[in-house]
């Protein structure tokens, strides 16, 4: 399945909890705005309420800001098959093993998606699975 149809994104308005959807061609434009090529996307929580917006703020204020690593604040990533809405983190040009260990890090993903823009100025986007070598890792994490 494609996963412009798998997933949606989406984005909450300034100053509510209203979210309204966003294409992502959009998405395309923010990244051509900020002149990176390559975006990590990963979830933070499977419901959009005041603890994982909050949860979602402090990630980004707090945690990303302090690492010093540029990303589009206030997206919900919404999975299609399964119809769950939730927070999300949205990276841009982050070194790839720093995006998977805070896609885990956050939240036990077990995926992320990775959105580039070729040299050719193409747009392409991968599911990225993320497999935990030793499973008591996953308990700390929780």
């Amino acid at each position: 399945m494609k996963i412009q149809k798998k997933y949606s994104l989406k984005q909450l308005k300034p100053g509510s909890q209203q979210i309204q959807d966003v294409k992502w061609s959009d998405l395309e434009k923010e990244m051509r705005t900020f002149q990176v090529n390559e975006a990590v996307i990963f979830a933070i929580a499977d419901s959009v309420e005041e603890k994982s917006l909050a949860k979602q703020f402090i990630i980004e204020e707090m945690l990303i800001k302090k690492d010093n690593v540029l990303y589009l604040p206030g997206y919900c990533l919404q999975n299609n098959q399964e119809n769950v809405t939730g927070p999300c983190i949205i990276l841009l040009n982050a070194k790839l093993e720093y995006a998977a260990i805070k896609a885990i890090e956050f939240k036990p993903n077990k995926v992320f998606i990775q959105c580039h823009i070729l040299q050719d100025g193409s747009f392409s986007m991968n599911e990225c699975g993320v497999e935990l070598a030793d499973p008591m890792f996953d308990s700390m994490v929780n």
